[in-house]
């Protein structure tokens, strides 16, 4: 049995009282005022935002989103293009790459947001040191909620890109039961959310317990999001990302379709339509809803 830690006067304090409901009686009317209300960080795509109802983000509470789809889908280009979009509102966002490389990630910022290079965002754009991510000593997924909380109290960063997630569980090797370990990760995220009012964009894998042929066919859902409720539950948006159906622009090209769903949310209604986007280059188009 472990020793029971240290309990210092400010944790006593804690532990002796409680608040009664007058305290809180402000905060109230303002959630409620502002209830369904995700327009904090809008994503300037006019029509996205609308389905979204209103971009990300609430003015009295954090925002959990995961981005989940199958391996080289888009979800990654996809973030990219929210976080220009949000640099581009003049919003600071920290990209987490947990996977590509530094410079790969760069590169496709820049084409996200149509910009050459990333020099104009030097106050804008952020990306974790190097050896957080890529040094011999090794992180773990408490390490790096402790440098976003560094980066919130510091630099006052409140958007953040993790890519991807599943790489956190990965590296997190103080919690040995898999199913359990995401639950305590995606809490600790959840909780950092809203102690900051903070808002994470998680891009997650799909489980590969299907065919590939079969995966082609399906649409992705809930169900077979890596870690399935453990992180669908704790999320407060889950939008899903799958192939949509090529079609000839009007330059008489062929043009590539990603499509995108609201598939839960905690604080708007859910989207029973998928909404379309043009990937055919690394700049997004939005199409708009596609009607079933």
């Amino acid at each position: 049995m472990s020793a029971p830690r240290e309990m210092t006067e400010a944790r006593k304090l804690q532990l002796s009282r409680a608040m009664s409901v007058y305290e809180l009686y402000e905060r109230t009317m303002a959630r409620a005022a502002d209830w369904g209300r995700t327009d904090r960080y809008p994503t300037a795509w006019a029509q996205f935002d609308k389905y979204l109802y209103g971009g990300f983000g609430r003015k009295t509470g954090g925002d959990l989103v995961v981005i989940a789809g199958e391996t080289k889908i888009g979800k990654s280009t996809f973030a990219a293009n929210i976080a220009m979009r949000i640099a581009q509102s003049g919003e600071q966002v920290e990209y987490i790459p947990l996977e590509n490389d530094y410079e790969d990630t760069c590169t496709m910022l820049a084409k996200a947001g149509g910009e050459k290079n990333l020099l104009n965002y030097k106050d804008l754009l952020y990306l974790p040191d190097e050896e957080l991510i890529n040094g011999d000593e090794a992180w773990n997924a408490e390490d790096l909620i402790l440098h976003m909380e560094h980066m919130v109290e510091a630099w006052h960063i409140k958007v953040f890109v993790l890519d991807h997630l599943n790489y956190m569980f990965e590296n997190e090797e103080q919690v040995k039961d898999e199913l359990h370990r995401v639950r305590v990760i995606m809490r600790k995220l959840r909780q950092f959310c809203k102690r900051h009012q903070a808002v994470v964009l998680a891009i997650s894998h799909m489980n590969k317990g299907e065919s590939k042929t079969q995966a082609k066919v399906d649409k992705p859902n809930l169900n077979r999001i890596y870690g399935s409720q453990a992180i669908a539950g704790t999320s407060t948006k889950v939008i899903l990302v799958t192939q949509g159906e090529s079609c000839i622009g009007r330059d008489g090209k062929q043009r590539r379709m990603v499509e995108v769903k609201l598939e839960r949310s905690s604080y708007t209604p859910n989207q029973s339509d998928w909404f379309a986007f043009d990937a055919t280059d690394t700049q997004w188009l939005e199409e708009g809803v596609k009607l079933i």
